[in-house]
């Protein structure tokens, strides 16, 4: 059996009827998150099941999960069913149809003999079938944890469906090793993300830097403009004549800064001069200098 088309009224998050084709070759359901790419799976869960079995909490206050699976929002749709149609190597369909008001149109065992390869004769049951058939990311990711062993165990177990048959290692080791491939994926995509991270980070340092910086920068510009003087016009001889007149100006300001010390002593010297002591000590030196020539 082949999934044919699965066709949702009135459930989950679709209001208007809407019809899922699939071919005979591989599908990729695309669409951004709440589109209800899910919607469609969980639509095949509660055809054949009468619920949805990813969901682990069945109540909770404010409503249960069957309290949300059919629409509720506004505008009341024009029916609230799910159907799923099947088609085997004589294109023969089979559908199943579940409406609120009715349940489903098929029994359980009439779905186990017509979806289970020998039919009734094999130990399952319709939940079986989705565990071994209608794998989800969710159950990917559980087994891509690092669980306990008999954890790991259960979860391998309910792969294959609990059955006593064919042995079922190679699909359990398909499962484990897809499992690993997505950990191993998400790991990668985890060093891409630290290290992009850590990028982002650098730049954000440098502009930070560059913004601390911009105030001193944009006044220097702003002096530089005011002054008269000449530059070149290339830049790399703009900033090598602009650092000749920085490194001038220093060796001016060394030498202005030791005229000025040198001031200070001589405004010393000035002071005591103009003082009474001053004119005391000039006019005995000059008496001195008198008595001295006579």
């Amino acid at each position: 059996m082949k999934l044919q088309f699965v066709e949702i009224c009135g459930f989950r998050g679709f209001r208007e009827r809407t019809r899922f084709e699939f071919p005979g070759g591989f599908t990729v359901l695309s669409g951004r998150n709440g589109a209800g790419k899910s919607t469609v799976l969980d639509a095949i869960d509660y055809a054949l099941t009468g619920t949805i079995n990813k969901f682990s909490v069945k109540e909770a206050k404010g409503g249960g999960l069957d309290d949300h699976i059919w629409w509720v929002g506004p505008e009341r749709p024009d029916a609230y069913s799910v159907s799923v149609g099947f088609v085997d190597d004589h294109e023969e369909t089979f559908v199943v149809t579940r409406t609120r008001e009715d349940g489903s149109n098929v029994d359980v065992s009439q779905i186990v003999q017509r979806l289970c390869k020998n039919g009734p004769g094999i130990r399952a049951s319709v939940q079986t079938l989705l565990q071994t058939t209608l794998i989800r990311d969710e159950f990917i990711a559980s087994l891509s944890l690092d669980l306990p062993e008999q954890t790991r165990f259960n979860v391998v177990r309910e792969a294959i469906g609990n059955l006593v048959g064919p042995d079922y290692s190679a699909r359990t080791t398909t499962i484990v090793t897809a499992a690993n491939a997505a950990k191993s994926k998400q790991e990668g995509r985890i060093k891409e993300l630290q290290s992009e991270l850590g990028r982002l980070l650098g730049q954000l340092t440098e502009a930070r830097s560059d913004a601390e910086r911009s105030t001193d920068i944009s006044e220097a510009l702003r002096f530089i403009e005011s002054q008269s003087i000449s530059l070149p016009a290339d830049l790399a001889e703009r900033s090598v004549a602009l650092r000749k007149i920085v490194t001038d100006r220093k060796a001016a300001l060394k030498e202005i800064e030791q005229a000025r010390i040198l001031a200070l002593g001589i405004v010393e010297e000035l002071a005591f001069f103009r003082s009474p002591q001053g004119d005391a000590e000039l006019s005995r030196a000059e008496q001195n200098q008198a008595s001295g020539a006579e």
